[in-house]
């Protein structure tokens, strides 16, 4: 619970204070400083759960397509129906990798060790969330050749987390593209660990072990 209200709380602050900085001078220019910040803070919220749109999302500047498409990523918390890799998978990420880059073997957080299991769990939600979203942008590419990546990579980051945001693009697609976000968004819903448990075998006890190797990284 303290991972998941901490996550959200800097995700809300961080996010509305770059939505203010990047469009202050462009989308909210013009506006009093209680609308700006009431409409960058509903884009913030908006972005990680119901993705209802009170602007334009074509009209923003590329650095806040790219604030919009972390925050569809990481989505909502673990036990909602909102999508993403959810906020404790991606805080749980953090930590480890912070841990790891700091020489640690373990990983902790508020006198607390985080278990390995969950780290491990982590890096698997996000490695094949992007490696699918990347993989589903590859093919809209295919699919759309005169529409910019930008904008493919919003749809499909939409797509993955269940947001319902666009960039006036989702009529316009083709039926391939169509098929692609579709599958985007069934597997966003579902989740990773989901779809290993389903579709794939799992491994049985070992009673040995192989020699282990480093590898130069």
């Amino acid at each position: 619970s303290k991972i998941v209200v901490r996550t959200t709380f800097w995700l809300l602050v961080i996010g509305t204070s770059l939505f203010i900085l990047f469009e202050n001078n462009h989308l909210l220019r013009g506006m009093d400083w209680d609308a700006k910040i009431y409409t960058a803070f509903f884009s913030t919220v908006t972005a990680r759960t119901a993705g209802y749109s009170s602007i334009d999302y074509q009209a923003v500047l590329l650095p806040t397509t790219m604030l919009i498409i972390i925050l569809m990523w990481i989505g909502a918390s673990p036990g909602s129906t909102g999508g993403g890799i959810k906020t404790t998978t991606f805080a749980v990420a953090f930590f480890t990798a912070f841990s790891i880059g700091r020489g640690k073997n373990t990983t902790h957080f508020n006198n607390r060790e985080l278990s390995r299991q969950s780290g491990r769990k982590a890096f698997i939600v996000v490695f094949f969330s992007i490696f699918a979203i990347m993989i589903g942008t590859m093919l809209m590419a295919w699919f759309e050749p005169g529409i910019s990546l930008d904008r493919l990579l919003f749809e499909a980051f939409s797509a993955f987390g269940t947001v319902g945001l666009s960039m006036n693009l989702t009529t316009m697609l083709s039926e391939g593209s169509k098929y692609t976000l579709i599958f985007l968004m069934f597997l966003g819903r579902i989740g990773i660990i989901t779809l290993f448990v389903a579709f794939l075998r799992k491994t049985r006890f070992l009673l040995f072990s192989y020699p282990e190797e480093d590898l130069f990284i």
